[in-house]
C-alpha cells in the first residue's frame, strides 16, 4: 500500500469517488450545471454587455479567453486525455481481472460464474469503443471530408452547437462508467463482504490482489495515482463546462450539445443505463 503520508489523501479521493459513483449521480451533474449556468447567464447578460462596451475585449477575464491555458490543454486536448485515461483503465482491468483469473481450486473466490461474465467484456471491445468515441468527435468537430458536421450545421442554419458540451460530457461520463465497472469487477473478485457496499477503489483493489495471491503491489499505488489524475482532469472539465454554460453559446446550442454528448454515452453504455 502507499506510505502513511499519502493514505489520508487517498482516503479522501476514495470518498469523493464513492459520492460521485453512488447511484450514478454523475449522470445528473451536467444537466444541473447547464440549468444553473443558463440562469446565471441570463441574469448577468446585461452586465457583460456593459463591460464589453466600457472596456472592450481587454476587460475580459483570463478564463473567458478561448486561448487560456486550461482551455487549450484540457478542452482542445480532451481527446488525448480521454484516450490516455481510457487506455490506462482498460489495461489495468486487463492485468488485474483478465490475466489473473481465479482457478477452480481457489477457495477464496466466492463466485467463479461472476468472473466468467466479466470476461465477456474483452479488451478489444473497449479499444473499439475508445476509437469510436474519437472518430465521432473528429467527424462532429474536426473534419468530415472537409468541414466538420457541426461547422456545416452552423453554416446551414446558423446554430453553433457547443463542442465543449459534446466532448466534455461524453468523455467524462465514459471515464466514470469505466472506473465504476473496474471497481465493481475488482470487488467481485475480492468477494469480500466488508466491501460489498463500498465504492472504495483502493481498498477493493488491495483486497483483490491479496486474495488472488498476485505479486503486484506496484499496481496499487499506480491505480491510486491514476484515480487522482482522472479526478483532477474531471474537475477541470467541470470548470470549463460551467464557464461555457454561463458565458458562451445560446441555450439552444447548449441543449443540442448536451443531447449529442448524452446520445454518445447512451450508444456506448445503453446496457448499463438500462440497469439503473
Amino acid at each position: 500500500m502507499p506510505t502513511s503520508s499519502y493514505q489520508s489523501l487517498f482516503l479522501t479521493i476514495d470518498r469523493i469517488y464513492a459520492a460521485i459513483l453512488h447511484d450514478n449521480y454523475f449522470l445528473r451533474v451536467y444537466p444541473v450545471l447547464f440549468a444553473i449556468g443558463s440562469i446565471v447567464s441570463i441574469l448577468i447578460q446585461t452586465k457583460l454587455k456593459h463591460n464589453d462596451n466600457e472596456h472592450g475585449s481587454n476587460g475580459k477575464p483570463y478564463l473567458l479567453d478561448p486561448a487560456n491555458l486550461l482551455n487549450i490543454v484540457f478542452a482542445n486536448g480532451a481527446l488525448v486525455w480521454f484516450t490516455m485515461y481510457f487506455g490506462a483503465l482498460v489495461l489495468m482491468r486487463f492485468f488485474i481481472v483478465e490475466q489473473h483469473a481465479p482457478n477452480n481450486n481457489d477457495s477464496t473466490i466466492a463466485d467463479l460464474d461472476t468472473f466468467s461474465k466479466m470476461k465477456k467484456s474483452p479488451v478489444l471491445k473497449k479499444i473499439a469503443m475508445c476509437l469510436l468515441f474519437n472518430v465521432t468527435w473528429v467527424i462532429l468537430l474536426g473534419w468530415f471530408f472537409g468541414e466538420s458536421i457541426i461547422k456545416r450545421i452552423e453554416n446551414l442554419v446558423g446554430i453553433d452547437i457547443s463542442g465543449h458540451y459534446i466532448v466534455l460530457t461524453s468523455a467524462s461520463i465514459s471515464l466514470l462508467f469505466e472506473l465504476k465497472e473496474i471497481i465493481e469487477d475488482i470487488r467481485k473478485i475480492a468477494a469480500c463482504e466488508t466491501l460489498a457496499n463500498s465504492s472504495s477503489f483502493g481498498d477493493a483493489l488491495h483486497q483483490a490482489v491479496l486474495l488472488l495471491d498476485y505479486d503486484a503491489q506496484w499496481v496499487i499505488p499506480l491505480c491510486y495515482y491514476l484515480q487522482i489524475a482522472i479526478l483532477i482532469t474531471l474537475t477541470i472539465w467541470v470548470l470549463l463546462f460551467s464557464i461555457t454554460s454561463v458565458y458562451f453559446h445560446t441555450i439552444m446550442e447548449k441543449i443540442l450539445g448536451l443531447v449529442v454528448g448524452y446520445l454518445m454515452v447512451y450508444a456506448a453504455y445503453c446496457r448499463q443505463l438500462y440497469d439503473l
